[in-house]
């Protein structure tokens, strides 16, 4: 934080690196609504806010491998070898 407030004073355009937790609790942050709440997850939410069309956060992100057999079906692949993918654990 030093460094920051040092090269702010000197004129440098800067900002502090932020970890999630910091960046979540900052004022702006609440008041824009810009963290997305779900069921045990918490993670950012739409920052710009378009007056006609806002936008807004209604899913949790999916969990790794959520979706891997739907995607590696798109490309092609059939089931048995999506399977010796799971069993060899190159995918989740």
């Amino acid at each position: 934080m030093q460094l920051f407030q040092r090269l702010m004073s000197v004129g440098v355009s800067c900002a502090p690196v932020l970890t999630v937790e910091e960046a979540h609790a900052l004022d702006h942050t609440t008041t824009l609504e810009m963290v997305a709440e779900f069921e045990g997850y918490r993670g950012p939410g739409i920052a710009i806010k378009l007056d006609r069309t806002p936008g807004s956060v209604r899913l949790p992100p999916p969990g790794i491998g959520a979706h891997s057999r739907e995607i590696l079906g798109r490309f092609g692949m059939d089931d048995q070898k999506i399977e010796a993918f799971f069993q060899s654990a190159i995918v989740k």
